[in-house]
């Protein structure tokens, strides 16, 4: 019809594709803009990697765990520690 009704049903019908539309380009555009980012962030070289040796851990004399000798555990236990569950 001609007499305006028609045509703003037709009109806020086209709004709501058109916003759905925007919506999902915004949506798009994050996406690309995550990978963009991953992107460049592994496209770098690693850096260079020179520990400082001044943060290792002392040696522990051999059989020795948390200050606690094998031995120990087992006396507390009653037997030896075992590698399998029973």
């Amino acid at each position: 019809m001609l007499n305006g009704r028609d045509n703003d049903g037709d009109t806020a019908q086209i709004a709501l594709h058109l916003l759905d539309a925007v919506r999902k380009t915004q949506e798009s555009l994050r996406c690309v803009e995550i990978w963009a980012s991953a992107l460049t962030a592994f496209s770098q070289p690693v850096p260079e990697y020179h520990p400082d040796m001044t943060h290792i851990l002392p040696a522990r004399p051999h059989g020795e765990t948390n200050g606690h000798s094998a031995g120990s555990i087992q006396e507390r236990n009653g037997k030896a520690p075992s590698l399998h569950s029973s």
